[in-house]
């Protein structure tokens, strides 16, 4: 194994020396949550066509709810990588939990970047699928909210393509603030996966451009937009 972080090194001994374990443990989380999803909340899913075969790539959905990630796992069937906040590995037998479902240890702070960009890295080296949330967090009334170029400065690091996703409905089911799943009807449309580095002419570059990398997020919550205005007019 080539010379890494604790972190990563940590990564590796629960994704590889534990892999028919985590194999086995994430085919029957898909199977529990599929049910969850598609008889509590009747589960709609549009673009699986769209998924990439093979290859790393990074999936983009909106944010409405706690509800996501497990509903991104299920819509994609693959093993995915997502990031969690730090303290929710503070607690052992949680933390081996999150950490068998693909999730990694991540700082809120903002000055903690590093670690942001060596997890992305990694994944982008060991051709692992990964979540970003473009919007950054939750959101508070339902509605689309604006990118931050975060998603943009990973898509120059990593130079991989991304793919859209609308979620509609978690939000109804459970909002911010909420203890309580309520009824709803959910639906997940994928769209075409986003090879910035042609579209843009993005140059190999240690160098993180802040103007284009908020150029990035914009584009991926256009099209995020427009998966939603399909999927208003589908259901009209």
């Amino acid at each position: 194994m080539r010379k890494s972080t604790s972190d990563t090194s940590i990564d590796w001994f629960w994704n590889r020396l534990l892999l028919p374990i985590r194999i086995v443990y994430h085919h029957l989380a898909w199977f529990l949550f599929y049910l969850f999803y598609r008889l509590k909340y009747k589960l709609r899913i549009y673009g699986r066509e769209n998924i990439p075969k093979k290859g790393c790539f990074i999936v983009a959905p909106n944010h409405e709810s706690h509800l996501d990630p497990p509903l991104i796992g299920v819509v994609f069937i693959r093993p995915l990588r997502y990031f969690a906040k730090i303290e929710l590995f503070k607690y052992p037998v949680f933390s081996m939990l999150i950490r068998s479902m693909g999730a990694v240890p991540i700082s809120p702070n903002p000055r903690d970047l590093k670690r942001l960009f060596r997890w992305t890295k990694y994944f982008a080296d060991t051709k692992q699928p990964f979540v970003i949330f473009p919007e950054g967090r939750r959101t508070k009334d339902g509605e689309l909210q604006p990118g931050r170029p975060g998603i943009g400065f990973i898509v120059q690091q990593t130079r991989l393509p991304v793919v859209p996703v609308y979620i509609d409905g978690t939000f109804e089911a459970l909002p911010i603030g909420s203890s309580w799943l309520s009824p709803s009807r959910i639906t997940v449309r994928i769209g075409s996966p986003i090879d910035f580095v042609s579209k843009l002419n993005i140059e190999p570059s240690n160098k993180m451009d802040k103007e284009l990398a908020q150029q990035i997020s914009n584009q991926i919550m256009e099209e995020i937009k427009r998966l939603k205005e399909e999927t208003d007019e589908s259901s009209v």
